[in-house]
Formats: C-alpha cells, sequence, structure tokens
C-alpha cells in the first residue's frame, strides 16, 4: 500500500497523485488512459479543491520489492579496466524528481520497474520498488521529465561487494559512475583501481538532479 498525502496548493503531490493513478489505470485497462489524460487539468482541479486528503493506492498487484533503506555511495570512474564487464541499456525518467520523493520509472533491458524513494539522509534513503510490465513503463516514459536519463550498466563483483558502474549517454554523455550498496554507513570496502574521487554528497550527481542539469551543461 502506497501513502500519498495531498496538502492544499502543493502542485508536487497533486502531480504525483495523478501520474500513480494513470499508471494503474494504464494496469488496468489502456482503453481508459486516453479518458483519463484528456481529462488531466479536471482532475488537478478537483484534489486542488477539496484538499487535504489523504489517497490510498493500492499497488498489490505489482510484483513488489519489500521497502528497504538503500545505503549507497558513488565515485567517479577512472581509467577503463571496467569496461571489459558485459553491460545492460538503461533508459529512466522521472514522473516526480521532488527532493522529499522521487518517483522514478526505468527500463533495465526486458525489464521495467517503479520506483519511489525517500529522502536522503546522509547515505541511506527509503526506497519501494515495483515491476512493471514493459509496455506500461514505456507508455510512462513518455510522461515523464525531460530529458530521459540513458546508460549503460556494467555489475562488477570485487573484493564480496557488487559495483554497479554507469556509463551515462545522451544529454549526460562523458559522465561514469560507481555505486555501491552497503549494509550499513560504517561498512568498509575496498574500492577496485577504476574507482576515483567520492561524490556521495555532491546533489549534482544524483540520477534526478541530472534530468535538470545535464553533465553536457556543467
Amino acid at each position: 500500500m502506497l501513502l500519498v498525502t495531498l496538502g492544499s496548493g502543493n502542485d508536487i503531490d497533486l502531480h504525483l497523485f495523478c501520474c500513480i493513478s494513470s499508471l494503474l489505470m494504464i494496469r488496468r485497462s489502456r482503453k481508459t488512459a486516453p479518458f483519463f489524460y484528456s481529462r488531466y487539468p479536471l482532475f488537478l482541479s478537483f484534489f486542488t479543491t477539496h484538499c487535504p486528503v489523504l489517497v490510498c493506492v493500492s499497488l498489490s498487484h505489482l510484483q513488489a520489492n519489500p521497502m528497504a533503506i538503500e545505503i549507497e555511495r558513488k565515485f567517479l570512474v577512472v581509467g577503463d579496466a571496467w569496461r571489459e564487464a558485459p553491460a545492460v541499456f538503461y533508459s529512466q525518467g522521472y514522473l516526480s524528481s521532488d527532493k522529499a520523493r522521487t518517483v522514478r520509472v526505468r527500463i533495465a533491458g526486458e525489464q521495467a520497474f517503479l520506483t519511489i524513494k525517500g529522502v536522503t539522509q546522509g547515505m541511506s534513503r527509503a526506497e519501494f520498488e515495483y515491476e512493471i510490465p514493459l509496455a506500461d513503463a514505456r507508455e510512462l516514459l513518455l510522461m515523464c521529465e525531460q530529458p530521459l536519463i540513458e546508460k549503460y550498466r556494467r555489475k562488477i563483483t570485487y573484493a564480496g561487494f557488487v559495483w554497479e558502474v554507469d556509463e551515462f549517454v545522451g544529454e549526460n554523455q562523458g559522465l561514469v559512475v560507481a555505486e555501491i550498496e552497503l549494509p550499513s554507513e560504517n561498512t568498509s570496502f575496498t574500492k577496485p583501481e577504476w574507482v576515483g574521487e567520492e561524490v556521495t554528497a555532491d546533489l549534482r550527481y544524483f540520477n534526478s538532479n541530472l534530468v535538470r542539469l545535464p553533465f553536457k551543461q556543467w
């Protein structure tokens, strides 16, 4: 169960609710989606008038991972040794990129996911992830903020941990970042030789922020 609190005049929360509602409509019947999209302004007007309300959107019909706390550190990448690993193309966009919550649609190879993340505190944040149909994800990406994030991801196991190396293309061409997920913030680990400067605390490197200010514009 996903709870979305809508406050009066809060355009971000209203937009988030409408986006997730449209996802459920598409999931139920593709014939209902055009009806919703054509009346999007009416939905916004209605909820603005009747806020505050608490909307409970059931996602129980989707294949879900349990809520987890994501603890992640992020580094720039140097050299080319990481290129030996096989790569999977990722295309992702954001229905909401607000710093208090992000709602991401991602296509990774032949799989697709809807992910909701909470506010980052240190290296940690809450994360809910649901696998969704690939066709639905393609339609949802059309609704996302532009430009989309496009990248090739390589997963490399080193010293007991999996490193995810993202080589960005498109508007973020030239950026290569490595991420490692940890069981706790004080977990020690050994870095591969191709891992360089840490940028965990640099908000510019958040994927959601790369939509607003792509790497090519730095």
